[in-house]
């Protein structure tokens, strides 16, 4: 649940209810990449943003180290 997954991350529900509405006003690149890691989507980050790279631009969407392992 959001309510988990924000309690495990240390970060406000808000913040992953905008990841996961697509508000991308509301979203912060480092809250992004911790919940990527948490669920496991770094490698689909990843492919996501190299079809989508002026959505990714245009919101500071960009995740450091997407792809590498880590």
């Amino acid at each position: 649940s959001i309510k988990e997954a924000a309690g495990k991350l240390s970060v406000p529900q808000y913040r992953l209810k905008a990841i996961e509405g697509s508000g991308f006003r509301s979203i912060q690149a480092s809250i992004l990449d911790q919940y990527l890691r948490f669920l496991g989507l770094r490698r689909w980050f990843q492919s996501w943003s190299r079809s989508n790279p002026d959505i990714v631009a245009r919101h500071n969407l960009a995740v450091r180290g997407v792809g590498r392992p880590g």
